[in-house]
């Protein structure tokens, strides 16, 4: 199978996995919000629908108020007379009429004036205007208006009984929902349905002859008590909608109800785009990958014909070493995508399923690096090109670092695990404690993995010391399956486990023991190992270090060092302008998002001749200068090496520090002679992000 074809299938299938991850991911998400959107859009328009009730009902009174006040200023005998002007004056009454409780009707105006009984239905106190709820008459349902004239006088206003079903006729929501009006009784009194309206239909009767709009009722009976609430039902199969409230003006008791059919909701159609983006970003991804294939492919199949061609050693480590250098750049580019997205996600998500996955992929990609970085190792120390550091540390470091990595694992299978380190007296050792941090992991890895049950022992002793010098004797040693001399004999050999069946039990790559081995070689020591088959194993190795004499307070000094930076990377935060040079967009929008979570304005460059002609633009309108650059070194038009030359010549005194994947010794090297001292190597985590932001700007006072 050809390379082309091989990267458009792991293309298409990496981006069809991650796109059902996020459409279900979506669906899930959504749903919940979707919900809570009607609900709120629904409440939203009951309290519009309420204000401008409330406000009719207030001026209905107070035009009844009015008309009460002008006949109580005329004199008896023309109250006829004034009743039949003021009927132009207030059209919306049809009809007027004024009774005395003794004698009965003293005058009246209009095609519908109240008839004498209708006194017994209105609720009237002294000083005070009162409304009614629908009244049958002859003429249909219509409401009535009270107000005291005297002390045995009564003025009643007549309203069509369609008059607020007819108000609230102009509220269309969704397409086909409405508003409807309830008295305290639960009769209808505005409805678009003018029958249910003149035949007063009662939900709560209802309620006791169909059990179906129990729940209706219940939530009826909670927005008397001036409680809104939202209830689902169906009817004839479509699912609804409906807020219930009290409405405010009404001291009768009414309520106000919004009901809308959910397949008309704005939101409705949210769900099947979330498929349709999902299956037009899958087919955009299918396309892409044909076209990425062509270029993926080239600079492999270029290093592979070196390679093939190369007719010494010396010819096949270059092609390897270049080989090694683009696949690098290949895989951490996307790797630090998936890793920065994945640890974005699981800091915004509080759903602990979504989270678990989304660790799960974290895991997996910090796993897979670390694949990588020994196939790296494994390639420099065939070459000769791994090289030892040479800087004074603390040993106790070292070992609990070798702690917070593998105490998980040790916790996950149950495992007792036992350190001991023999403390130094007023000495510091001098070596590289990277890779012998590299080398104990990988025998701590190695020792974990093949132990099931037991015990895992972790110890340095001192053999010797004189002034300069110190012998440190190193040990791990498990109850694990344990190995015959014949296993023995073959562990160190790269890529080999000790049966074909290690593989598939305990996983591994069989890289690990021999970069421990070649580690401990170029320190001067040498690998021992003991086993018993079923017993378990013992690895050890001893080093001789250079030592420096430490201070009285070395020790303590450097463990509030350890505080303080434990602290200022616990949530820093900082004001400052940083610009981000890189030609890939997923990239950006990855460091761009790490960024802004802790107070940075960002800028970003395509490429590097953007990001110079920006520094020099700064320099020219006298804005502030950055206060750090990200710079990408494979781009267009001009790549970051040439870029952050570029800028070191402004003399902007601006940290340049090199965003990439290419992070061999030799390409550092060559940052640190273009200015960049420092490099933040693809893909990286939000720690070592923040190491180099403290390292270049003064964390600030969220709050300042």
């Amino acid at each position: 199978m050809s390379i082309r074809i091989r990267a458009i299938i792991v293309i298409v299938l990496t981006t069809l996995v991650i796109i059902l991850f996020s459409v279900f991911t979506s669906f899930f998400l959504m749903q919940s919000h979707i919900e809570s959107s009607q609900e709120t859009d629904l409440l939203v328009i009951s309290d519009i629908a309420d204000h401008f009730i409330s406000a009719e009902i207030k001026l209905l009174k107070q035009k009844t108020a009015d008309f009460a006040y002008k006949l109580s200023e005329s004199e008896e005998s023309k109250w006829q007379e004034v009743m039949t002007n003021l009927k132009t004056l207030y059209p919306e009454f049809i009809g007027s009429a004024v009774f005395n409780t003794g004698t009965g009707l003293v005058a009246f105006a209009g095609e519908f004036p109240a008839h004498p009984e209708v006194m017994q239905d209105i609720n009237i106190l002294s000083n005070n205007i009162a409304i009614s709820s629908t009244i049958p008459t002859s003429s249909g349902v219509q409401f009535y208006l009270a107000a005291s004239l005297r002390k045995d006088t009564i003025l009643i206003l007549t309203l069509p009984g369609t008059y607020f079903s007819d108000l609230l006729s102009s509220f269309v929501i969704w397409g086909t929902g409405h508003i409807f009006m309830d008295d305290a009784e639960g009769h209808l009194i505005a409805n678009p349905r003018p029958l249910w309206v003149q035949n007063r239909t009662n939900f709560i009767d209802m309620a006791e002859i169909d059990s179906f709009n129990e729940e209706t009722i219940n939530n009826f009976r909670q927005a008397l008590d001036k409680e809104p609430k939202i209830v689902r039902y169906s009817i004839a199969g479509v699912p609804r909608l409906c807020a219930y409230r009290h409405i405010s003006e009404s001291e009768e008791g009414w309520l106000l109800g919004a009901v809308a059919p959910l397949p008309e909701s704005p939101f409705r159609d949210i769900d099947r785009g979330i498929v349709i983006v999902g299956i037009i970003g899958f087919l955009l991804s299918c396309i892409a990958a044909i076209i990425a294939s062509d270029f993926i492919k080239r600079p492999f199949e270029k290093m592979i014909e070196e390679m093939r061609r190369a007719d010494t050693a010396e010819e096949s480590n270059k092609a390897k070493s270049r080989f090694l250098t683009t696949m690098s750049h290949e895989i951490r580019t996307p790797m630090n995508s998936i890793m920065g997205f994945a640890e974005l996600a699981i800091d915004k998500t509080s759903e602990q399923h979504t989270k678990h996955h989304l660790e799960k992929i974290t895991d997996n990609t910090k796993w897979l690096l670390r694949i990588f970085n020994d196939i790296l190792d494994i390639s420099k120390i065939e070459s000769g090109k791994l090289e030892l550091e040479n800087s004074s540390f603390s040993l106790e470091d070292v070992f609990m670092r070798c702690q917070a990595v593998i105490l998980p694992d040790i916790k996950e299978k149950g495992l007792n695990f036992n350190v001991f380190m023999e403390p130094f007296n007023s000495k510091i050792l001098v070596g590289d404690p990277v890779r012998l941090y590299q080398a104990l992991v990988n025998l701590l890895s190695n020792a974990v993995k093949f132990t099931k049950a037991g015990t895992v022992n972790f110890s340095s002793t001192i053999k010797s010391s004189d002034k300069d010098k110190t012998v440190v004797y190193f040990e791990v040693k498990d109850t694990g399956i344990g190995m015959t001399p014949e296993q023995i004999d073959n562990i160190f050999g790269l890529f080999i486990q000790v049966d074909s069946g290690t593989t598939r039990n305990y996983g591994g790559t069989g890289l690990g023991l021999p970069i421990a081995k070649n580690i401990v070689e170029l320190m001067g020591g040498k690998l021992a190992v003991e086993s018993k088959l079923g017993e378990g194993s013992t690895f050890s190795f001893e080093i001789e270090f250079d030592t420096e004499k430490a201070s009285a307070n070395a020790s303590a000094d450097a463990g509030e060092e350890r505080a303080a930076a434990s602290d200022s990377k616990a949530n820093p935060y900082f004001d400052a302008l940083v610009l981000i040079c890189d030609d890939n967009p997923m990239n950006q929008m990855v460091i761009c998002e790490h960024l802004s979570r802790v107070g940075i304005n960002i800028v970003t460059a395509e490429n590097g001749k953007i990001g110079v002609d920006m520094v020099k633009e700064r320099m020219e309108k006298g804005e502030p200068k950055f206060d750090l650059i990200f710079m990408d070194i494979l781009m267009p038009v001009m790549d970051g090496m040439e870029a952050a030359s570029e800028i070191i010549k402004l003399n902007t005194e601006t940290p340049i520090v090199a965003l990439t994947a290419n992070i061999m010794a030799n390409d550092l090297e060559n940052y640190r002679k273009h200015g960049m001292p420092d490099c933040l190597g693809k893909p990286f985590t939000t720690q070592e992000l923040w190491s180099v932001l403290l390292k270049y700007l003064k964390p600030v006072n969220k709050g300042a």
